[in-house]
């Protein structure tokens, strides 16, 4: 009898972690969410290194997407004919960076399943990464604020390839485009980011 009780002492307590961890970073139709899959662990892991997410770069990486979505709000000369009277302004969420950071921080190059937050219920996700021979020149770690502008002009300079008539009306995917697409997205409200490196031999 004892035995029973304590089994079912441990699922009860498991039951719980699980629904706590749910409420907080809820699953969406692609399963649990990354908080939960890592059991709210989001260290860095194997040859990972976790960047220096401090209030300037945040700064750097909020001011650097509003001046570039103000610039397609207005019409960007590269896109003139398109204009967006609903442009919000972006602000900067700690819950999305944890929810990034739990997955960016396998160091694993993809995008995860379920990034929501209680916030937010859904997240899209942009992904940057440069690569570097010498350790002096981790630029996510020397100079975060730097990187952190370079990922976002970077994503945005794909309204190069990009044509009007994919979003003038209704929103169409088109490959090579998305980042940008992502990040003029007139109804984001938020972002957060974090950084990290991973050590390779070459």
């Amino acid at each position: 009898m004892d035995l029973y009780v304590v089994l079912i002492f441990l699922l009860l307590e498991i039951s719980l972690v699980f629904a706590g961890c749910e409420d907080e970073w809820p699953s969406c139709h692609k399963g649990r969410n990354t908080v939960c899959e890592r059991n709210e662990e989001c260290g860095a892991l194997g040859n990972c290194e976790t960047g220096p997410m401090n209030p300037e770069t945040r700064k750097k990486l909020v001011d650097t997407h509003n001046i570039l979505r103000n610039q397609m709000a207005g019409g960007d000369p590269k896109m003139s004919s398109i204009k967006a009277a609903n442009m919000r302004v972006l602000s900067y969420d700690t819950g999305l960076q944890h929810t990034a950071a739990c997955h960016i921080n396998r160091c694993k190059f993809e995008h995860d399943k379920c990034r929501g937050t209680k916030k937010f219920k859904t997240a899209g996700q942009n992904l940057y990464m440069s690569t570097a021979r010498s350790s002096g020149q981790k630029l996510a770690f020397s100079d975060p604020q730097k990187f952190a502008q370079n990922g976002v002009e970077s994503w945005y300079s794909e309204i190069e390839i990009a044509n009007p008539a994919d979003i003038a009306d209704t929103y169409k995917f088109v490959p090579g485009t998305g980042h940008w697409t992502q990040m003029i997205w007139a109804e984001t409200t938020h972002i957060g980011s974090p950084l990290s490196n991973q050590k390779i031999k070459i």
